[in-house]
């Protein structure tokens, strides 16, 4: 079990935070490549480039290469994590006058971290997943509230199985449902770190917002990190969730820039 000391590990987790796809748990697929002074994840089909600690003079060198890396696997978008930690410190210029954009689906995100249980009180049931069905209940209310397309769907499905009896081998993600009028209406996602729970993923059916299922969400992870003795949560909220957690109590940390290099 990881140790923790309170208010110790907030900055640590903050920029955990910053690299959630070095964290994404495995799904058959997932990939990490190391470069000099970044690190490449690959999770679903989607490229993301983060961890970027480029050396002075690097930053064409470094662009080459993922360019390179992505077109020899067919890929036309990776996505370019740059927070206050990238070096240098005006990576986000020069990578905006090399040719790439901001994401225009969610241009920055927000570091936020609590230790220490969030405000206000859970108002649905959540009940944390144990089983593969209610692991697919999970996964297909993501689907639906992404518009995830149907054949994208039934190559998901027909994985699922591998995907959860990996996650259960690992042990370290943690599946939440939230109820609603007795049915499955939102999903979260937390992967355990030694700083404490990531939270990766979630989402609640059109149907059920506004009333109290992203709270009651976020209380069922702190009861889970708190009794696995790593009382810590922190995540990159966009700007749907950011809102609602400074609300609950975290506390910021920094910005997140996503630039698209489009090849």
């Amino acid at each position: 079990m990881y140790r923790y000391r309170r208010g110790v590990a907030a900055p640590r987790l903050a920029e955990i935070a910053e690299e959630p796809g070095l964290w994404l748990p495995d799904d058959g697929q997932r990939e990490l490549i190391a470069l000099d002074g970044l690190t490449v994840a690959r999770y679903a089909g989607s490229w993301a480039v983060e961890r970027l600690r480029l050396r002075s003079g690097a930053v064409d060198r470094a662009l080459s290469e993922v360019r390179e890396l992505a077109r020899s696997r067919r890929t036309h978008e990776v996505s370019w994590w740059v927070s206050g930690r990238s070096k240098p410190g005006d990576l986000e210029q020069q990578l905006l006058a090399r040719g790439l954009v901001p994401d225009e689906s969610e241009q920055e995100l927000t570091t936020l971290t609590i230790d220490r249980r969030p405000d206000g009180d859970p108002e649905v049931e959540v009940l944390r997943v144990e089983t593969f069905a209610d692991y697919l209940r999970a996964v297909e209310i993501d689907w639906e509230v992404f518009d995830i397309p149907r054949s994208t769907r039934v190559q998901r499905r027909a994985a699922a199985p591998d995907v959860w009896r990996r996650q259960v081998a690992l042990g370290n993600v943690v599946y939440h449902l939230a109820i609603v009028a007795g049915e499955a209406a939102g999903f979260a996602r937390t992967v355990l770190t030694p700083a404490g729970g990531l939270m990766l993923g979630g989402a609640t059916l059109r149907r059920a917002r506004g009333r109290g299922v992203y709270t009651s969400l976020v209380h069922a992870r702190w009861a889970e990190v708190t009794a696995r003795g790593v009382p810590g949560l922190g995540t990159a909220a966009g700007s749907m969730s950011g809102p609602i957690l400074r609300k609950l109590g975290f506390a910021e940390h920094g910005r997140v820039r996503l630039l698209l290099d489009r090849l």
